[in-house]
C-alpha cells in the first residue's frame, strides 16, 4: 500500500472506524448496520456479526438483529 494514495487513505479511515467501534456503541451499531445491509438472511448477519467480534469489537456493543431493528430477515429454509 503506497503511503498517502486513496487507497492507503481509505485504509486508514477504515481502521480508525473500526479502532472507535471497538470502545463506542453507537460506532459499533453503525459499523454493524453499514456491514449487514447485504444480508438477507439471519444466518448471514450472525456471520457478520462474528467477523465484527472476531475483529476485536466487543459483543456487548453489537446487538442481535432484532436489536438492530432488521426485522426483514428470516432464518434460511432447511
Amino acid at each position: 500500500m503506497v503511503p498517502g494514495s486513496a487507497w492507503g487513505q481509505f485504509h486508514e479511515a477504515v481502521e480508525a472506524f473500526f479502532d472507535l467501534a471497538r470502545t463506542d456503541a453507537d460506532t459499533a451499531r453503525q459499523l454493524l448496520w453499514i456491514i449487514t445491509l447485504r444480508c438477507r438472511s439471519l444466518e448471514d448477519f450472525d456471520q457478520d456479526r462474528r467477523f465484527l467480534i472476531g475483529s476485536g469489537i466487543p459483543e456487548t456493543l453489537l446487538p442481535d438483529a432484532l436489536g438492530l431493528g432488521r426485522l426483514d430477515l428470516r432464518s434460511r429454509p432447511g
